[in-house]
């Protein structure tokens, strides 16, 4: 089982309730068959793959334009 801690990745999206919905997002992306953008060596799940691509720097947050739909979980951002 996979430990984790949120340390790293609230120094990428400083706020915890960003950081979750961006998580689930990105998570729901793997699980949907997206490719992973760091190497899953140890075969975490989708929702510890995705923590760990935004401590490293992989997944952001960015504010979405006024044109842009909200098909995302995240009504004001948008992962990239």
């Amino acid at each position: 089982m996979a430990r984790i801690t949120i340390e790293k990745e609230l120094k990428k999206i400083p706020n915890k309730y960003l950081l979750t919905k961006a998580a689930i997002e990105r998570a729901l992306k793997l699980v949907a068959g997206v490719k992973p953008l760091i190497e899953n060596k140890d075969n975490n799940k989708e929702v510890v793959l995705a923590l760990r691509e935004i401590a490293e720097g992989k997944v952001k947050l960015v504010k979405k334009s006024k044109g842009e739909e909200e098909s995302s979980i995240l009504k004001e951002f948008r992962i990239r």
